[in-house]
């Protein structure tokens, strides 16, 4: 039975640890492509304010960038948030090390002197 829980436990902590190898990919190619994406955005936008639009196709196209832009800086804030939520989770496996820790002390402690006699 302990066995088996522990290689439950163990599969559970695989699983995790890729799912974070994962994410951490993810919001790295995140936050890569959003900073290209802007930097891009923010060239064609110079663009117009060097020479205004000059007509209705081009006012379009400018506010396109415009709405883009605006709209790849609330994504930028919600990739931060994201970030900054995570430390919630940091805090989680950081009780889950001192709660493994503190059972392992107390295996160690409970469990060292087998060799020897235990008196009453």
């Amino acid at each position: 039975m302990c066995k088996e829980e522990i290689s439950k436990m163990d599969e559970s902590f695989t699983k995790t640890r890729k799912s974070y190898v994962d994410l951490l990919g993810t919001m790295e190619k995140a936050f890569k492509d959003l900073g290209f994406s802007m930097k891009n955005l923010e060239k064609l936008r110079e663009g117009y304010d060097k020479i205004p639009p000059r007509n209705d196709n081009e006012m379009e196209k400018f506010r396109l960038i415009i709405f883009n832009l605006k709209r790849r800086h609330e994504m930028f804030v919600e990739l931060l948030k994201t970030c900054s939520n995570m430390s919630q989770y940091r805090d989680q496996l950081n009780y889950m090390e001192e709660f493994f820790n503190e059972i392992n002390n107390n295996m160690k402690n409970s469990y060292s002197k087998l060799e020897y006699i235990i008196n009453p």
